[in-house]
């Protein structure tokens, strides 16, 4: 197994192994001794119960069996061969759990077995890119966009990790330019779960971390709750919506309900909780500003005045 210089990588490398198919690749390790990648790596058209290697790196390669191919989907679902147990190779190896809930601006991980381009021969390479956007074309299937990562070729098929989660959100698909860092897209974790689902492999979403608030989305929380204005179900809901639909991507927060007290949790939970993007940050500032602006009480103004510090610090 490669060495990486980042610790939060050293889980994505162990559910990372290589795929020997038609095309460079990667699979993703799953549950039951399971592996996906792409249909282009093994070879479109594939028939199922095809004997494949793939090969955990710095190992020896092993034996699998081609369980279900989507051409359309570009998805492959590999396990063991028939009536064989679990390569031991495999056993070592552990799945990581599988989580759709990205915002824009997360940051992503992905590891690869591209070729060298001067010595020819397959090396592992770790890569990172940030979220852009969902891609819709007509008849054919939603895609993830990327942006910053260089994805060679080698790439398809691997996980994606969401780094804010620390859960895989996808799995690559293609480069947008090999030769420079334009990004790739990639399949979401939904369309694999149905895939997997549909070829027998009941995969599911993990359970959402539980969330913790930091000092600043505590202070917030408190903050919003005090104002005099908070307690009116209408004016709180103009509260949150600005600050929302002004930054739609400071969190996944649905305004709206009739507790003021988990209203302003929830808010100052999609602003400046675990993995607060700066859109969320930003969010988070002009709220507390606009509150300046408002005809309330000294004290009320020094609070807002303090917490803004506190987000600079």
């Amino acid at each position: 197994m490669p060495i990486t210089s980042d610790p939060a990588l050293e889980p994505l490398h162990r559910a990372t192994l290589r795929v020997i198919g038609k095309s460079p690749g990667t699979g993703l390790v799953l549950p039951q001794c399971h592996i996906a990648s792409c249909a282009h790596v093994v070879g479109r058209g594939t028939p199922p119960g095809t004997e494949l290697r793939v090969q955990p790196w710095g190992r020896q390669p092993v034996e699998v069996r081609l369980i279900a191919i989507d051409d359309n989907a570009d998805l492959a679902l590999l396990g063991p061969p028939v009536d064989a147990p679990c390569p031991v190779e495999l056993q070592q190896l552990m799945p990581l759990p599988l989580d759709g809930q990205i915002q824009r601006g997360d940051r992503f991980a992905a590891i690869g077995f591209p070729k060298n381009t001067n010595t020819q021969t397959i090396q592992c390479e770790e890569i990172q890119a940030e979220y852009e956007f969902y891609t819709h074309r007509q008849n054919q299937p939603s895609l993830l966009k990327l942006k910053l990562g260089q994805f060679r070729p080698g790439f398809s098929g691997g996980g994606l990790l969401n780094l804010r989660t620390g859960r895989i959100c996808g799995l690559v698909k293609e480069t947008r330019d090999e030769y420079q860092n334009l990004g790739g897209r990639a399949i979401p974790i939904e369309d694999l779960i149905a895939f997997c689902r549909h070829a027998g492999l009941p995969l599911s979403h993990a359970e959402p971390p539980p969330a913790v608030a930091s000092e600043q989305a505590q202070a917030l929380a408190a903050f919003l709750q005090q104002l005099p204005k908070w307690q009116d179900l209408a004016s709180r809901r103009l509260f949150v919506q600005w600050a929302l639909l002004n930054h739609p991507h400071a969190g996944d927060y649905q305004p709206m309900g009739q507790n003021p007290a988990a209203d302003a949790q929830a808010l100052a939970l999609a602003t400046l909780g675990p993995g607060a993007t700066d859109a969320g940050l930003d969010a988070a500032r002009q709220l507390l500003q606009r509150v300046l602006e408002e005809p309330v009480g000294k004290a009320t103004k020094a609070e807002a005045k303090r917490l803004l510090k506190l987000l600079d610090a």
